[in-house]
């Protein structure tokens, strides 16, 4: 079974719950006549594609980048995508006062000038940030970063950050490490913050975060878990 979208020119596909894809395939890019616009997602719910095909607009194609955005609906929601997703020519985007949790490694495709912008809360969860879109974490933006080597300045790939084109880590955002074993913070942490969270729920003696360098706290410093 296919749903796909006849407009022959740009179009905002917007979802205010979920969007579950289980099977069948889901096209996003039928129709849209060459030169006609982009494509935009704009989706207030959880993200599951947990089996079946989605059909990315193509990095081939003439149409003009879109944004895959979390936005409006509910404040927190989940993400799960598979390993073919490519989103080659949509710009991912967290919005501000939403959080995403991530349940698989997110995927911004392997080709084409996009950003990854996150102005909410991204929350690793034991999962990486993949592919080559251009990744960005604004001011006043939060960070959960669960991997044991933190986050690494480009084009090193280390980190719960991976994707291969540049990375900013804002000196005014929020940076959380809570893992679950010891955590390098990683040379990606600028060397000023907004708030710097560690929750490191290792136990006793695997909960260690060691920093890089000096690095000052111009907001909240909070020690909940780990050292």
């Amino acid at each position: 079974h296919q749903f796909q979208l006849s407009a022959t020119t740009g179009y905002t596909l917007s979802f205010g719950g979920d969007l579950n894809v289980s099977g069948g395939t889901l096209n996003l890019l039928t129709g849209i006549a060459s030169g006609n616009g982009p494509a935009n997602i704009n989706l207030g719910g959880n993200f599951n594609h947990s089996a079946g095909t989605i059909a990315w607009p193509s990095s081939t194609g003439s149409e003009g980048s879109g944004n895959f955005k979390f936005t409006g609906g509910a404040g927190s929601v989940a993400c799960t995508m598979q390993t073919t997703d490519n989103p080659a020519k949509l710009n991912v985007i967290v919005d501000p006062g939403k959080t995403v949790t991530m349940l698989c490694h997110l995927q911004t495709g392997t080709s084409g000038l996009r950003t990854m912008t996150v102005s909410g809360t991204l929350l690793c969860n034991g999962f990486l940030v993949q592919g080559s879109a251009a990744f960005s974490l604004s001011a006043g933006a939060t960070l959960g970063i669960t991997s044991g080597f933190g986050i690494a300045t480009s084009p090193t790939l280390s980190g719960s950050i991976q994707s291969t084109s540049t990375r900013t880590f804002s000196t005014s955002a929020n940076y959380i490490y809570n893992a679950s074993a010891n955590q390098a913070a990683g040379n990606g942490l600028p060397a000023t913050v907004n708030n710097l969270t560690i929750a490191n729920a290792g136990g006793s003696g695997a909960n260690i975060v060691t920093l890089g360098q000096n690095t000052t706290v111009s907001g909240t410093l909070t020690l909940s878990r780990g050292l």
